[in-house]
C-alpha cells in the first residue's frame, strides 16, 4: 500500500508539473551505497548491482570520454588506467543467460527452489572470472564486484524475487471503501502485471531499470546522454 501510493503521489506531481514542450530536465539519483554483510541477500545483490552498473557509468564518464577528448584537442597528458567493469555487467544483466534473467526464468517454474537456482548459477557461470564458487557445499555464490568479492547467501531469493501478494489481500485491497485505495490497487492499472501478483519489493526491478533491461525505458543510456556531476560520499 505504502509503495502504490508513493508512486500515484509521484505520478501525481509530474501530471501537474509536467509540460507539453521537450525541456531540458535535472535528474537527481540516489541510491544504496555497496553494501557487503556477514550475511548478503536478494537486496544486497540488487543493491550492488545498480551500483556495479554506478561505477560503469562512473569510469566511462570520468576516464575514457574525459581522455577521448585530451586526445581530441591534442593535449599532452598520462593515461589513466582504470579497471573496466563491462564483463561482471555482462554476467550479472546480459540477455539471456544473466543471473538475474536466470533468476526471473527460475521464478516463473512453481516447483524451482533456490536450491536449483544455485545448480543453475554455478552450472553457468562456475568458470567465469567473475564468479565465485564455493570449495564446499554450500547455499552460497560469491561476486567480484568493482568494489571488492561479496558472498551471497542464496535462501529466499526466488521468494523475494517472485514477491507475490496474496490474491485474498489483493481482493480486499480492490473492495476498501476509501476510493484512493481501492483505484491504487485496480487491475486496470498499468502497474499491475497480472491478476492476483502484485510486485512489492522493488529493489531488483529498480536495477532491472537502471539497466535498461525487461523492456524499461529508463536505462544507461539516459545517463550517457546526460552531462553527469557525480558526487561520492562516505560515511
Amino acid at each position: 500500500l505504502y509503495g502504490r501510493m508513493f508512486s500515484h503521489i509521484v505520478k501525481y506531481i509530474n501530471d501537474i508539473v509536467k509540460s507539453d514542450e521537450n525541456l531540458s530536465f535535472i535528474g537527481v539519483l540516489d541510491i544504496f551505497g555497496f553494501e557487503d554483510f556477514e550475511v548478503n541477500s536478494f537486496e544486497q545483490f540488487s543493491i550492488n548491482y545498480a551500483n556495479e552498473r554506478l561505477q560503469y557509468f562512473f569510469n566511462h564518464h570520468i576516464f575514457k570520454l574525459e581522455q577521448e577528448e585530451y586526445d581530441r584537442e591534442e593535449i599532452n597528458w598520462k593515461t589513466i588506467e582504470f579497471v573496466d567493469n563491462q564483463a561482471c555487467i555482462d554476467m550479472i544483466s546480459k540477455k539471456p543467460l544473466g543471473l538475474i534473467f536466470l533468476l526471473d526464468e527460475e521464478s516463473n517454474f512453481p516447483k524451482a527452489t533456490d536450491k536449483t537456482l544455485l545448480e543453475k548459477f554455478h552450472s553457468q557461470y562456475s568458470k567465469h572470472p567473475y564468479y565465485v564458487k564455493p570449495k564446499t557445499l554450500s547455499s552460497t555464490f560469491g561476486i567480484k564486484h568493482y568494489a571488492g568479492v561479496v558472498t551471497y547467501t542464496i535462501d529466499g531469493f526466488l521468494e523475494k524475487n517472485r514477491d507475490t501478494l496474496r490474491a485474498d489481500l489483493m481482493e480486499l485491497m480492490q473492495e476498501s471503501t476509501v476510493e484512493l485505495v481501492s483505484s491504487l490497487f485496480d487491475l486496470s492499472e498499468e502497474f499491475t502485471e497480472f491478476s492476483g501478483t502484485v510486485k512489492g519489493n522493488d529493489l531488483l526491478n529498480a536495477a532491472k531499470k537502471l539497466a535498461g533491461g525487461s523492456g524499461s525505458n529508463l536505462s544507461l543510456n539516459t545517463l550517457k546522454g546526460s552531462t553527469g556531476t557525480l558526487s561520492r560520499t562516505g560515511t
